[in-house]
């Protein structure tokens, strides 16, 4: 089991089927920025709520994590354990948009399984695809006066 903190970096994709709300994404992390002794992914199901100012989103689900860390041998030296392993992954959002579709804001975020136990806190960067323009009354049915 590691100790030290790594640096993680990652993706993930929010995304609506009717009422449900869904998340799919990873990460890597290592001892340096884009190193990767952990890789994982997970799929969530959650609530979001968002307006034209903030987005606030709370997910839960599967992760599959796999990577290596050191173990020590009998010789006084290290040799390598790699895993693979399913958990569980929970995160909650809050997101401050500069406009309606951009904004940043953080992530707090735990993922577990019985190899690796893997949380903190995330800055994130928010793209959406929910504004659709100004709306236009316009209905070619009805004629003008």
């Amino acid at each position: 089991m590691r100790k030290e903190a790594q640096k993680p970096f990652g993706a993930d994709f929010q995304f609506q089927i009717k009422q449900y709300k869904f998340q799919v994404g990873g990460f890597i992390s290592g001892n340096q920025f884009l190193g990767a002794n952990n890789s994982s992914i997970h799929t969530g199901y959650g609530w979001r709520k968002e307006n034209s100012k903030y987005n606030f989103s709370i997910y839960t689900g599967f992760n599959y994590m796999y990577g290596v860390y050191a173990v020590a041998d009998t010789d006084s030296t290290t040799k390598p354990q790699y895993y693979f392993d399913v958990g569980a992954y929970v995160c909650a959002q809050a997101i401050k948009k500069f406009t309606y579709d951009i904004g940043g804001g953080l992530e707090v975020y735990l993922e577990a399984s019985k190899t690796q136990i893997m949380g903190g806190v995330k800055f994130i960067l928010f793209f959406s695809d929910s504004y659709r323009g100004l709306k236009r009354n316009y209905n070619p049915n009805v004629r003008k006066q």
